[in-house]
């Protein structure tokens, strides 16, 4: 009996290496596993930081190309000159027209005898004046910040 024990215990400490080797495998694979994560993680950080760089690196080369641009359209003379002076004049007409316009209607307000606490009620419009006023005010400062 001793004997057949003996060999079944013998038998059976034949693959424990085996199993052992097995679940250090498994081991050592989840390690690979988990190395293997941090380099894609890594290399996916990379990338995105290449990405961002060459995108600053554009915009860098854009502005120098703008600002080269610019400093050749000031020294073109009456061209140059007429070039900066289209959009403040726009600015400065709409502005102009659009307070003609409101001073002709206080105007008249004011010859039917309305008083003008009475009448600045009637002739602005919070709606409507107040996006107008503030569109071409920002079309003329709009530019300017464009341009510095």
């Amino acid at each position: 009996m001793l004997t057949i024990i003996g060999s079944l215990i013998g038998f059976g400490t034949s693959f424990l290496p085996s199993i052992l080797d097995f679940f250090k495998e498994k081991e050592s694979n989840r390690h690979e596993l988990a190395l293997m994560d941090k380099q894609a993680e890594l290399t996916r950080i990379t990338a995105e930081f290449e990405r961002d760089k060459a995108e600053v690196q554009a915009l860098s080369a854009e502005t120098v190309a703008l600002y080269q641009q610019a400093s050749t359209e000031k020294n073109d003379g009456w061209i140059g000159a007429y070039r900066a002076s289209v959009r403040p004049t726009i600015s400065y007409l709409f502005l102009l027209t659009y307070l003609g316009i409101k001073g002709v209607c206080l105007w008249n307000a004011l010859s039917q005898g309305l008083v003008v606490a009475d009448a600045l009620p009637l002739i602005w419009n919070d709606e409507v004046d107040s996006p107008i006023l503030a569109s071409i005010i920002s079309f003329y400062f709009g530019s300017r910040m464009f341009r510095k």
